[in-house]
């Protein structure tokens, strides 16, 4: 990790991404966790707001690796995890004091906004705030699609059942296949912020009733 410090950002990126792969393969060698990729080729050549279904640790390590280079809309608190909370923050994420809804929001759209039009970087979003169980859903929040509309760039949706195969908290891992749905992007400049959040929610909810 000191060594990390010292590193210019790709170099970071790199070893960063590597090490969560890491743990994907002994995820899918050691317990039998797969996965399959629907729509990979969905993510937009330009900066994009991503937002995803959150379940399990699994998905925070794939979509770091798959959007990467990417600024994770995260929990301050987070960022104090010894090892991957140190290792996120020097990636340039974007942290944010739930308890304070308002200056939260505040947060999210200045630095997002520099993330994605400045450092020219995706920005992932869980809008339901927190990982729920698998086959239990939460109503999305409006800080992603609010976002996407003040930079301008498309937002595009995520499915998964990786809270299946690995549950939120658990230690046990149960073998199979996660499957995870991109949708097409959407371009913000035709939509409300609103409609977004409600497109994005009814999107992923359709997805997961079929991956059940």
């Amino acid at each position: 990790m000191p060594l990390i410090v010292l590193m210019p950002q790709k170099a970071r990126w790199f070893c960063l991404t590597n090490l969560l792969n890491l743990i994907i393969l002994q995820v899918k060698y050691i317990c039998g966790v797969n996965y399959t990729v629907d729509g990979l080729n969905n993510f937009p050549a330009t900066p994009y707001v991503a937002l995803s279904k959150h379940q399990s640790p699994w998905e925070t390590f794939f979509l770091f690796i798959t959007l990467s280079p990417v600024s994770m809309v995260m929990k301050r608190s987070l960022l104090k995890m010894p090892a991957f909370g140190w290792g996120i923050a020097m990636t340039k994420p974007i942290p944010i004091d739930r308890d304070q809804p308002k200056q939260a929001i505040k947060q999210l759209l200045s630095a997002g906004v520099s993330r994605l039009n400045d450092d020219k970087q995706a920005v992932l979003i869980f809008p339901e705030g927190t990982r729920l169980a698998h086959g239990t859903s939460k109503k999305f929040a409006a800080g992603g699609a609010l976002l996407a509309k003040q930079a301008n760039v498309p937002v595009v949706f995520i499915a998964h059942n990786a809270g299946k195969f690995w549950p939120s908290g658990k230690f046990i891992k149960w073998p199979g296949t996660i499957e995870v749905v991109i949708s097409k992007p959407v371009d913000s400049s035709v939509y409300s912020a609103k409609e977004m959040t409600t497109m994005a929610q009814n999107w992923v909810e359709m997805q997961m009733e079929r991956l059940a």
